[in-house]
Formats: structure tokens, sequence, C-alpha cells
């Protein structure tokens, strides 16, 4: 599943053996940190699985002693405890990011969020407009799926006029709170496959609503803070190939992080790069120098940048 900006697993793989002999090339560790704090997402979700690889592989390539990876609500609640202090990393959606304004520094965008907007498979909704009158999960607060889905639905026409009904739950409740009919859709923007949707679908059977106008229309409105993307028929069984929006996700730091620490970070994302993938992934990674360096408009750390220019030469 190709776009202009990654590629998805099976295709980013075979090209990072050579670049982590590239990654390699001069490059021996600063000062380890003591301890990092990495601020990551909900259980079953993409953000902590990457968040548990990348704290493993920083204490096994000797850049911290310790890593720690954080259950967050998400994008924005990892954003705040970045900006206070309670985080040294943290991982974000770029539309996210840049709605919050926190002063971030970015180490590289790491790989794509999928919006996925999931009904039951006997629902009768078959598009957006179909979700009027219904109660629909946008996520819990502090997580960057609100941000992302609220703009769908306004693409789409649904609002409080609509009688949309909006539900702050998180993955798990909102999961339980589908297979119940207590809702009458869920938002997530995760990986593919997200594993609690995974196992939802093998329960009472999943169907995703195709978001290809939504997409359009914010691609219109915001430029590439939102991208078209497919997800792919069987991501989840039985689910029809649809096309939804992709947001990318950066792994951001404190912009007082020390440019030798933030320059080691960088070198763990391009030389272990096939380690950090959660497996499965069918979603497009970025972990390449050449869309790692891709942040804008959240500016890349010093000492990433730096890092960045010695591997390109």
């Amino acid at each position: 599943m190709p776009d202009r900006t990654g590629l998805p697993r099976r295709a980013v793989l075979p090209a990072l053996v050579a670049l982590s002999a590239l990654a390699a090339c001069g490059t021996r560790p600063h000062t380890p940190a003591a301890a990092l704090t990495i601020a990551c997402g909900e259980p079953g979700g993409f953000y902590r699985q990457f968040g548990d690889l990348l704290a493993k592989r920083l204490v096994t390539d000797g850049v911290a002693g310790a890593a720690h990876p954080i259950v967050t609500a998400g994008s924005f609640d990892n954003l705040d405890r970045l900006g206070h202090g309670r985080a040294m990393l943290a991982l974000s959606q770029l539309d996210a990011a840049r709605e919050a304004a926190t002063g971030a520094a970015a180490l590289g965008r790491v790989y794509a969020n999928y919006l996925h907007c999931a009904v039951r498979r006997d629902s009768r909704a078959r598009r957006l407009a179909d979700l009027a009158g219904a109660a629909v999960s946008l996520g819990p607060p502090g997580a960057g799926v609100a941000l992302t889905a609220e703009r769908v639905l306004a693409a789409a026409g649904l609002d409080a006029s609509a009688g949309f009904t909006p539900q702050r739950l998180d993955l798990s409740s909102a999961v339980a709170a589908l297979e119940h009919r207590e809702i009458g859709a869920l938002m997530w923007s995760g990986g593919l496959p997200t594993g609690p949707l995974l196992e939802l679908d093998r329960r009472i059977g999943l169907r995703l609503l195709d978001l290809a106008d939504a997409a359009a229309a914010l691609r219109s409105r915001f430029g590439p803070l939102h991208e078209s993307a497919v997800i792919p028929a069987q991501a989840y069984p039985g689910s029809p190939r649809v096309t939804t929006v992709a947001v990318a996700n950066l792994l951001l730091c404190r912009p007082d992080l020390p440019d030798g620490l933030a320059s080691d970070i960088v070198g763990v994302l391009v030389r272990d790069a096939a380690d950090l993938i959660p497996n499965p992934a069918l979603g497009i990674q970025f972990l390449d120098p050449n869309t790692l360096i891709g942040t804008f408009p959240v500016r890349l750390h010093p000492g990433a940048a730096a890092r960045y220019r010695r591997i390109h030469g």
C-alpha cells in the first residue's frame, strides 16, 4: 500500500539493512541518559506498542540506562506531559502537534495513523451521513483522534443540528459500548490492524465506513496535515477496501533535550528501524532517513537535524 510519502512494512524492511550500517558509521553514543520517559498511548494501540519497542532499543543500544513507556490518553495528553516536564519523549499526531503549538521539537516522523470509523456489520450505516442521530465515540479527552474525527464529521455535515451525539470513550470502553449497541460507531486513529478492533471484529463483525469524500475535503482545507490513504480489504477479516484519512505520527522531545542525546535517538530510529515496527503492521512506515525528516511544520531538534545531515552526507 504505497503512497507519496512512505512505504508499507513489507516494502520498507529490505532497505533498512543497508541504512543501519550507514547510520552506525562514526556514531558512538554519547554519555547515556540515566532514564527516559516516553509518553505513548492507550493499551492495544500502536503508540504503546511503538513506545515499548523504542524503549527496549534505547536501553539495548546504550542510549539510556532505562526507558519507561507511559500509558496516556494520546496526542494532546502527551504534548501536555512533554510541556510540563512529565515526559522527555512523546508521540503525537502531526495535526495535534500543530494545533497545540507547545514548542516541542521533533526527532522524526515515524509512521501513519489511520482514522477508523467502525460500525457493527449488521448496522444500517453505510456512510458518514447515516450516523446522524447516533452516538459516536471520538476517543477520550486528551486523544488526538478527536481532532481528526471532528473535522471529518464536520466535512460530512454532522454536527449538533444533525442530532449527532459525541461520546468521549477510551478504546476499551468504546469497543464494549459498540459491542453492546450503546453507541452507533466508534472512531479511532491508529495502526493497521488495531488489536482490540481486530478482536471485536472476530466477535461481532465490523464494517469500516469509507471516508473518501471527507479525506478530499480535509486535504483541500488543511493541506498535507491530512492525507488520503487506503485501508486494504481484509485488514480486518471480511472488511472491504475503504479510503480514509491518514495523519503522520511524530516522535517529539523537549526542546532542551541535549543535542547529543537527540542525535543518538535518531541513530536508533534509523539503525534499528526493523525492530521498531509493531507486528503485524500493514500501514505506512516512515522509518527511513528520507521520510523521517518530514516533520514540518514542527521543527526538528537541532541535534536530530545534525544527525540527519551526517547520514545524508
